[in-house]
């Protein structure tokens, strides 16, 4: 399992026109084609004016298909062209290293969060697959 962090900085004045083009006609198709949707969210303090989208799949494999299967779609060729100009910077990232700390001293705070600590073999295996996602 991996999560896709995407970070759009949008065009100073064009904001929320950017976030209701986006919520009409990209997400849902992002939810049909993609993996399983984590959040959407805007900064109020620090650097302004961006958008930052969660996604989740199984692997880079998974990520890649189904990023071609949308990139085929229409509608999402019709939902680019609606917001052509109006982003500054694009940035993705795999966010592994949360996933490896969580695999590893986080697991000290899974019983204090509610959670059962994962068994060594299931932590030897996932850290495993982890070093598979940087190649």
């Amino acid at each position: 399992m991996i999560i896709e962090e995407r970070d759009y900085r949008v065009r100073h004045g064009k904001l929320a026109e950017f976030i209701g083009l986006y919520s009409q006609h990209g997400l849902p198709i992002q939810k049909e084609h993609l993996g399983k949707f984590l959040g959407y969210f805007t900064t109020d303090i620090g650097e302004l004016n961006h958008v930052v989208a969660w996604w989740q799949y199984d692997s880079l494999g998974d990520r890649e298909a189904r990023r071609e299967r949308m990139a085929a779609d229409p509608r999402w060729t019709d939902y680019l062209k609606m917001t052509n100009g109006m982003l500054d910077v694009q940035r993705s990232r795999i966010l592994a290293g949360f996933i490896r700390w969580a695999l590893t001293d986080g697991q000290r705070y899974a019983a204090q969060l509610g959670y059962a600590p994962l068994p060594k073999e299931v932590v030897a295996l996932e850290l495993e697959a982890i070093k598979r996602v940087k190649q």
